[in-house]
């Protein structure tokens, strides 16, 4: 999923480089599957071939390949071709921010449940 730009200037779109690349929900949709969480560890060892990938299942190439379609659009993975081939590599960013926006979100809800906590441990002692 692309980021839509944020405004055209002189007809070029402007991005927010500090959006991610793609929403974190996306992503998240993207990882909820076993399958599309163990094509990103393989391509996180080294870009493949969706035959290399098909080897690594016991699923038939077209099922691979629409996870791989799924990964392709929460931009997770990028693909490349080589000839006939066409080569998917793990594409970090995406990951990264996700992996910023759950620390951010976790910080979030550490500070509420530290507020909870010590507002909790106020009315024991009162």
């Amino acid at each position: 999923m692309k980021v839509p730009p944020l405004a055209r200037a002189g007809g070029v779109p402007l991005y927010n480089h500090m959006v991610m690349h793609a929403p974190p929900a996306e992503i998240f949709r993207a990882l909820g599957d076993p399958t599309r969480c163990r094509i990103v560890e393989l391509l996180g060892q080294a870009p493949r071939s969706v035959s290399e990938l098909v080897s690594e299942f016991s699923m038939s190439q077209p099922a691979v390949s629409k996870h791989l379609r799924v990964l392709r659009e929460a931009e997770v993975v990028r693909v490349q071709s080589q000839g006939r081939q066409r080569i998917y590599a793990l594409a970090p960013q995406p990951l990264d921010d996700a992996e910023r926006w759950l620390e951010a979100a976790s910080k979030a809800w550490e500070d509420r449940l530290a507020r909870l906590k010590a507002h909790i441990e106020g009315e024991e002692e009162a």
